[in-house]
């Protein structure tokens, strides 16, 4: 009896500490690993944080970052990491901490929560949520003694006030589900290109590109879809200020401290209007956007600067961000030994013990330093004074990249995330379409195969992202329209046709797990919480919207499978999108660079030929400026419905010029159908 009454003790025991421990020692996440050693008893978001919280009605502490953010570095050296911060949150809190790259439906959620409490946005998100998950309180990065008091008094109105407090929450959820109002007129609306680009002009920072949020120029945040939709109406109106824009900011970026020019690659903002002062983190994502961008305006202005950029860009995920074995990791640090920017930066003694005396002439005639940086503790950003590229600058980038490569790197976070390969996958075939390599082409099959094998469970179902080989989350709808988008522009560059019919398997499936009948538009997930399960992520925040990127997909493959259904479900999608799209069309770039497509006078490039006159053909139409074609090839037999009755005539290479399902007759000659497709536009 005795025996039994001290085995229960333990039991006891041991069910009462459970709770008293940091539960991030097994997580997979870099970003959680940073903060398990840490006297905070954190908890992973699950069912275990919120039934604690809720049975012993004690509130949540929320702490969303990811690995290579410099603020929540800060945050997790300057706050997290004193006892006094642990024994207060340890106290009155359920301390939960959430990897945004893991867990992006989440991110997206508490995002617009900590909008619309604080009135801002930014990494980390700072939150203290009710038992029920209503945000009370929102912030970014706050320092120690300020947190302390905000944990004391929060907790001081949860014990006296509770009646008010929970009624705040309330009041945020409201604003939080509050489903969009719907008009049925956007089907003809041309007016929103124009809206935005008014919008764009009145913002544009005349001196070095970019634009303002809010009433100054800095913090600056590179948006290339707005770029590249100022593109398309230049395109459209012929208007030389929407290109002069492009330009102006593409190459004063290509030429600041905000691109990296010993490595590539470009960080992820500038806190100063001259774009000299970077947040030196690297993300995946950010470089997909900027290749987009540099190559389109490449397309209609073939400057040198523009392709160098690319190219050291490619190099940069090559050589720091690819697995050997296949897939892109996330991001790199913008801290090495806890000061942001120490690898980047230099000393001019720095530079000059790098090279000879005629070298260090050379790097003065085309680089430069900034000023001394407190930010930076007096170290300085590298940038060019001139756009001319040649071997001698060549020579001095590569020299000055083999010293400081002796340097510690920053660290990589090696989470291989699903979406965020589909938008790399989708940006660099368009380059391997403009500029064929093999070996490029080579790398992007290696690369297509590991998401395809590695991410792509035996229902047929993604998943979020993997790990060390450690698989994730389920994966959630822009994991799905961006890989699916990344096939759909790899078969129109290298025109295998798995890769366009594995595209629709995969929209089937996104159908089948997402789309909502009753609204006509995608959930962002379908397995999280009860709070955020019915949720949906309409404008753009630092990538495009799931939501735009499907009616993209849905658009191109409503064009090769001859699919009314999916034509139905573009338009629906469309006439689903909240009030906002009118009034604030810039909140909704990729939406609108897509919707520009659908009512442009799109084309089909249909070539019934070989491989190699489906390669030729491609790089030539795709060297110019014209991003409203459908481009396919038939080899001999097809199993798209777009291509099945595209033949060769004759035994000839047969080209077929189509606009709107009403092809013009079809030829031989290349040069007839190029001049049959530009000039029925």
């Amino acid at each position: 009896m005795r025996l039994i009454f001290f085995l229960s003790l333990l039991i006891l025991s041991h069910c009462s500490q459970k709770h008293e421990e940091n539960h991030l020692k097994t997580e997979k996440s870099s970003y959680l690993q940073q903060h398990a050693q840490q006297k905070i008893w954190w908890y992973p978001w699950n069912n275990s944080a919120l039934n604690y919280s809720k049975k012993n009605q004690k509130l949540i502490f929320l702490s969303i970052g990811y690995s290579s953010c410099h603020w929540c570095h800060v945050m997790e050296k300057k706050v997290f990491a004193h006892d006094d911060v642990a024994d207060k949150l340890n106290k009155y809190y359920v301390s939960i901490k959430v990897d945004r790259e893991e867990r992006p439906d989440l991110d997206s959620y508490f995002l617009k929560a900590q909008t619309i409490i604080n009135k801002r946005s930014g990494w980390p998100i700072t939150l203290i949520l009710t038992p029920d998950l209503q945000p009370v309180f929102g912030a970014s990065f706050v320092p120690k003694k300020e947190f302390l008091y905000i944990l004391e008094e929060v907790n001081n109105a949860w014990v006296n006030q509770k009646d008010k407090l929970i009624e705040r929450g309330e009041k945020v959820n409201e604003w939080l589900n509050t489903k969009p109002k719907t008009e049925l007129s956007y089907e003809k609306d041309k007016e929103l290109l124009q809206t935005f680009y008014n919008h764009y002009t009145h913002l544009f920072d005349p001196l070095f590109g970019g634009k303002k949020i809010g009433p100054h120029f800095a913090p600056k945040f590179p948006i290339n879809d707005d770029l590249r939709l100022l593109l398309r109406y230049y395109f459209h109106k012929k208007e030389k200020q929407a290109l002069k824009m492009v330009k102006l900011t593409l190459k004063t970026i290509a030429k600041s401290a905000l691109f990296d020019h010993l490595d590539g690659g470009f960080h992820r903002y500038s806190i100063d209007r001259k774009w000299q002062t970077p947040h030196f983190e690297k993300m995946l994502y950010d470089q997909a956007s900027f290749i987009n961008a540099y190559i389109e305006l490449y397309q209609i202005n073939p400057d040198p600067l523009l392709k160098s950029t690319i190219q050291k860009t490619i190099t940069y995920l090559l050589n720091d961000l690819q697995r050997p074995k296949g897939g892109f990791y996330s991001s790199q640090d913008a801290d090495v030994n806890g000061q942001e920017g120490l690898y980047q930066t230099w000393q001019e003694h720095e530079i000059q013990s790098s090279l000879t005396k005629d070298e260090f002439k050379t790097f003065n005639d085309y680089f430069s330093l900034s000023p001394q940086n407190k930010n930076l503790h007096l170290r300085r950003t590298l940038f060019r004074k001139s756009s001319f590229v040649n071997l001698k600058t060549e020579h001095i980038t590569e020299k000055l990249k083999k010293a400081r490569r002796k340097r510690t790197l920053p660290k990589t976070d090696q989470k291989i995330i699903t979406s965020w390969n589909g938008l790399i996958l989708s940006s660099l075939s368009k380059v391997a379409r403009i500029w064929p390599s093999k070996d490029l082409t080579e790398i992007l099959k290696k690369n297509f195969d590991y998401i395809i094998k590695q991410h792509m469970r035996f229902n047929g179902e993604l998943v979020r992202s993997s790990m060390d080989g450690h698989i994730s989350y389920n994966g959630i709808l822009d994991d799905y329209a961006f890989f699916i988008d990344a096939l759909i522009e790899f078969y129109q560059t290298s025109f295998d046709e798995k890769y366009l019919l594995l595209a629709k398997t995969l929209q089937d499936k996104q159908n089948d797990l997402f789309y909502d009948k009753e609204n006509g538009n995608f959930f962002l997930t379908t397995d999280s919480l009860s709070i955020i399960k019915n949720y949906k992520s309409f404008e753009d925040q630092t990538r495009p919207t799931g939501q735009a990127i499907s009616y993209w997909n849905l658009l191109r493959l409503s064009h090769f499978f001859a699919n009314e259904h999916y034509s139905k479900m573009a338009s629906d999608l469309i006439e689903s999108y909240p009030d906002g799209l009118k009034q604030v069309p810039h909140a909704f770039s990729s939406l609108l660079i897509n919707l520009d497509f659908a009512l442009s006078n799109n084309k089909e490039l249909i070539i019934a030929g070989t491989q190699e006159d489906c390669l030729k053909a491609s790089q030539e139409i795709f060297q110019g400026f014209f991003p409203y074609v459908i481009f396919g090839c038939n080899k001999n037999g097809s199993r798209i419905p777009l291509l099945q009755k595209k033949q060769r005539i004759e035994n000839k290479t047969t080209y077929y010029v189509c606009e709107k399902g009403l092809c013009k007759t079809p030829t031989s000659s290349f040069s007839e159908a190029k001049k049959s497709f530009f000039t029925t536009h």
